[in-house]
């Protein structure tokens, strides 16, 4: 814990006496490495995360130290045999498996980075991160194929997955267009659930980013009519109130808004969005009383804080 948080000196007088009372504990070893190898002591590091892991070859934070180790001394290949050595005594320890792909990026290997984040998504196939990574990486190496191939087969595997099927449609806007993107996302709405929405939602904000106005405008009204007072619709409902803000039409944003918060009267983006159009109309008390509403939940929202500093 103090090593985690910085304090240096109390992680070492908690190390040493841990030491000084096991001297052949691997962990309280691995810990005094840590600590050294944050303290730049690096042969001090070396020694203590040698013999832990004679100890227990199985530590793997004594091995970490080691890999911290070569590292500041740039000798990235003997990082990547310690590394190595892990995984084949650990081979489902995903941390070793991050250090080597970190490794290999440093190296500019990008065989290597490909095969060390396959690996990862072979061993945690529902991890979103680890699959994100893996296709970001085939775009940044122009293989957009292989790209969408990664993020295709999470919706084959779970296709329970909202979020999966999200990311998929913003790769799609991204690097294949917005039509493709949008007939994806029609097909993801005629699959879910009566009650689901949420791709209802992403329909709207993609027609809303490409200028699509009208046709945003129709998906957030089919919303509303279809879902009612539950989020989803409330949601809609403070989207459509924006697009009347825009429209010049502040007294009929203010109805939806109210309506809004008479159901929900913390909804933050309606409290957001009333008190921008109440501080346009120069109704600063009325405005500062949402901001201070919304702000005892969200405390460091800037926005919220802009808009509060010129409401005085």
């Amino acid at each position: 814990i103090y090593l985690m948080a910085g304090n240096f000196d109390q992680a070492l007088s908690h190390a040493e006496k841990a030491v000084s009372l096991e001297p052949d504990n691997a962990d309280a070893l691995a810990l005094r490495a840590g600590v050294s190898l944050r303290q730049k002591k690096l042969d001090q590091a070396k020694a203590d995360a040698d013999r832990a892991l004679e100890l227990d070859p199985a530590n793997s934070n004594a091995r970490a130290v080691l890999v911290g180790y070569y590292r500041e001394r740039k000798d990235t290949l003997s990082a990547l045999d310690v590394l190595e050595a892990g995984i084949a005594r650990n081979p489902k320890e995903p941390a070793f498996q991050v250090m080597k792909v970190a490794l290999h990026v440093e190296r500019k290997e990008p065989a290597q980075v490909e095969e060390g984040l396959r690996a990862l998504v072979k061993l945690d196939p529902a991890n979103a991160n680890y699959r994100l990574t893996l296709a970001r990486f085939y775009v940044s190496q122009r293989k957009p194929d292989a790209a969408q191939a990664v993020l295709k087969e999470a919706i084959e595997l779970y296709p329970e997955d909202t979020q999966a099927k999200l990311r998929y449609v913003v790769f799609l806007a991204n690097q294949r267009g917005v039509a493709s993107a949008e007939y994806t996302l029609k097909e993801f709405m005629s699959e879910a659930k009566d009650d689901d929405y949420t791709f209802h939602m992403s329909l709207a904000d993609l027609y809303r980013r490409n200028n699509r106005r009208d046709e945003a405008k129709a998906v957030l009204e089919q919303t509303v009519a279809s879902a009612g007072d539950k989020p989803a619709g409330l949601k809609a409902k403070v989207g459509l109130a924006q697009f009347r803000f825009q429209d010049k039409d502040a007294d009929g944003a203010l109805v939806l808004l109210n309506e809004v918060l008479a159901k929900e009267d913390k909804n933050g983006p309606a409290l957001l969005t009333r008190a921008t159009i109440l501080l346009q109309q120069r109704q600063f008390k009325e405005s500062i009383l949402d901001l201070r509403t919304y702000l005892r939940e969200d405390p460091q929202s800037r926005q919220a804080l802009g808009l509060l500093s010129q409401a005085y």
